[in-house]
């Protein structure tokens, strides 16, 4: 009768077969979306730099403030109780020539370049109209 009888549930090698393939499923994925993390959280931090350079105009109008980059760039308080601008760890703004934004929202014309100091290839470049102050992206 011993023979006879229905097996039920899994052997323990089907079971560790299983697990081996979802192992190697789950190694072969998280990598890529690891990755994919990563470069999401420096678009994040490079959009962020942006909205920042476009608001520094409107913050200088509003605090009543000269403004001179890249020398500014270290003040911590502009008026308003925030610094100048604000870049994220390993990122570096580059301005040709020097970016002079008067109290009255009027800008100087200038280059400015976003680097990733880790990633050599994540460079951005923008132009600033004068006097308007618009920036407009550039193709690298």
């Amino acid at each position: 009768m011993d023979g006879a009888r229905a097996m039920k549930g899994f052997t323990l090698l089907e079971m560790l077969f299983v697990l081996f393939i979802v192992g190697l499923l789950v190694s072969l994925t998280v990598p890529r979306y690891a990755g994919n993390l990563r470069q999401r959280e420096l678009a994040t931090e490079r959009q962020s730099v942006e909205t920042r350079l476009v608001v520094l105009p409107r913050r200088a109008r509003l605090t009543g403030v000269n403004v001179k980059l890249p020398e500014d760039l270290g003040k911590t308080d502009l008026g308003d109780g925030a610094p100048v601008l604000d870049v994220p760890a390993g990122w570096e703004l580059k301005f040709t020539p020097d970016w002079h934004i008067t109290m009255h929202s009027t800008c100087s014309t200038t280059v400015i370049e976003l680097l990733n100091k880790a990633d050599g290839a994540m460079r951005y470049r923008y132009r600033v109209q004068e006097p308007s102050c618009e920036i407009v992206p550039t193709v690298n």
